[in-house]
């Protein structure tokens, strides 16, 4: 990691999302990287048990907080394959939808993972996080390429304008 990076995101893009795979709940406070690659490594062995896959060149990490848990760094990790529709879970798997929203959009160098600073982007700009009132926080997402050749990846943001 190469320090804080506090640009303007590449784009801005409007999506639904559903994701099928492999959820854990996660402490990132504490030592979660070998649990969240070993995680990563048992979806990537089985993705093609995912059927109906958007992308199937891509994984996705999808982050959301924990209920009461924010402050002591408890947090969900999906890794997962972006899908069109849920036709069947493989074992073991669960479905995650997301509901119609915008997202801002970076691309990060593999490796700078926790280097993005949305905070310093949205305090200057005409958005903020995107709470929505089912979910609490939407959650944060990074699409990860396949192909070790691909050295970059993207980190999306939920974000609504701002209001009034």
């Amino acid at each position: 990691m190469h320090g804080r990076v506090d640009t303007d995101p590449e784009r801005i893009e409007s999506r639904k999302l559903t994701l099928v795979g492999l959820e854990r709940h996660m402490n990132v406070k504490q030592g979660f990287l070998d649990e969240m690659h070993e995680l990563v490594g048992r979806l990537t062995s089985r993705l093609d048990e995912i059927g109906g896959r958007d992308h199937p060149g891509r994984w996705v990490g999808y982050w959301q907080q924990v209920a009461g848990e924010h402050d002591c760094g408890g947090r969900m990790y999906l890794a997962a394959a972006e899908v069109s529709t849920v036709t069947s879970l493989p074992d073991g798997m669960v479905a995650r939808a997301l509901p119609e929203g915008e997202y801002a959009v970076w691309t990060i160098k593999n490796g700078d993972e926790g280097s993005m600073n949305p905070w310093a982007w949205l305090s200057r700009s005409e958005y903020e996080f995107h709470w929505h009132p089912a979910m609490g926080m939407v959650g944060d997402l990074e699409m990860f390429w396949l192909d070790p050749a691909m050295d970059t990846h993207e980190f999306w943001v939920p974000i609504v304008r701002r209001r009034g």
